[in-house]
């Protein structure tokens, strides 16, 4: 290298030191100010919503739909982190003192001539016009569904959409209920497992209802002879009779209240049922459990953690949830009756295997 050629690399190697020098502090400012602009919407956020009333209301059918409203209350209280939170559903003893939400009514009644800025409808075909009626809503909200059947996500997602489309950005959060502890509890034996036969016996609905509890309990009864069976819900549900007498079975339908359902399902190493109301319950409290879907729409009516779903296959007529003709007129029930108790059972081993680090 000639001498030239060495007072030129002395020249041009500081200036690229530079370059590099002043890049990597560029990306720094720019990661900092960042920071900063963040910090700044969510203080003008939190400014706006000083004073905001806000509403959301739950569907008046089932248990589930509440449950599954849940994850939107959240998602608005980190949203308006100052807003007065007012959170309407018939199942109100189920989020009991819940710290999320200022108010916890069940009758719209109650909240009559208030005003709120937003009302968010966490339900899908109901109008509001009783609603209208009773206190000026603001702004409102409705879950987007195309064309209001075909549901590509669950149901809790479309309700936080409504979130999103104000300004929320992060993921769906978690289901929650009230868990409260009975005054009185069954025996504990070592292993517990729930059966939730539960779900409206009306024209539509009888259809969710599986028919080989009995058949279940059985196998349970043989398979785990120290478990005990406790059958939960209200004296409505029905349950199948078991074909023999077992000890271990307790039936504790209409003697505990919804909070204390999920204190029993938290306190449980299985849960079995239908697509119904208690089991979202046993999803929220992390239960490891198996849900029998008949005639219903499992993307719509998914559950997360712990949870296994049977589902009929090879059924071209489902599933029929939102084609009400055909579930109105169907007589044969062959969706739900197609999934056999052996199935079931297979599906529990698997389930309380994991739990217990065998599979």
């Amino acid at each position: 290298m000639t001498n030239c050629e060495d007072a030129f690399t002395m020249k041009i190697l500081p200036h690229f030191a530079w370059d590099a020098v002043n890049g990597l502090f560029c990306r720094i400012k720019k990661r900092v100010y960042m920071y900063q602009l963040r910090k700044f919407h969510q203080n003008q956020r939190n400014q706006a919503s000083c004073g905001l009333r806000v509403l959301v209301a739950s569907s008046e059918g089932g248990i589930g739909n509440a449950v599954e409203a849940t994850g939107l209350v959240h998602a608005i209280r980190i949203l308006w982190p100052k807003c007065h939170l007012t959170f309407v559903t018939p199942y109100a003893e189920l989020f009991e003192n819940w710290c999320v939400v200022d108010r916890i009514i069940a009758t719209p009644e109650t909240i009559r001539d208030e005003v709120f800025e937003h009302t968010f409808f966490a339900y899908f075909y109901e109008k509001p016009g009783l609603w209208k009626e009773r206190c000026s809503l603001g702004k409102m909200h409705y879950p987007k569904v195309w064309l209001m059947k075909w549901f590509l996500k669950s149901e809790r997602e479309y309700y936080v959409d409504m979130a999103r489309r104000c300004g929320y950005e992060g993921p769906c959060p978690a289901n929650y209920v009230t868990i409260k502890k009975p005054l009185t509890i069954p025996p504990d034996v070592g292993l517990r497992g729930c059966i939730a036969a539960c779900g409206r016996n009306d024209a539509l609905w009888r259809h969710k209802r599986w028919p080989y509890y009995s058949e279940l309990v059985e196998l349970l009864s043989k398979k785990y002879t120290n478990m005990q069976i406790c059958v939960v819900g209200t004296q409505d549900d029905e349950m199948p009779r078991v074909p023999r007498v077992f000890t271990n079975k307790v039936d504790l339908r209409g003697a505990y209240t919804l909070s204390e359902t999920a204190w029993i399902m938290q306190n449980s190493d299985i849960v079995v049922g239908n697509d119904c109301g208690p089991m979202h319950i046993a999803s929220a409290v992390n239960t490891p459990s198996v849900v029998i879907f008949g005639p219903t729409c499992i993307i719509k009516n998914a559950y997360y953690g712990k949870t296994e779903t049977i589902y009929p296959e090879n059924l071209q007529c489902w599933p029929c949830q939102y084609d009400i003709e055909h579930l109105d007129g169907c007589r044969t029930d062959e969706c739900i009756k197609s999934i056999c108790p052996e199935k079931v059972m297979q599906k529990v081993e698997i389930m309380l295997g994991r739990k217990n680090g065998v599979i």
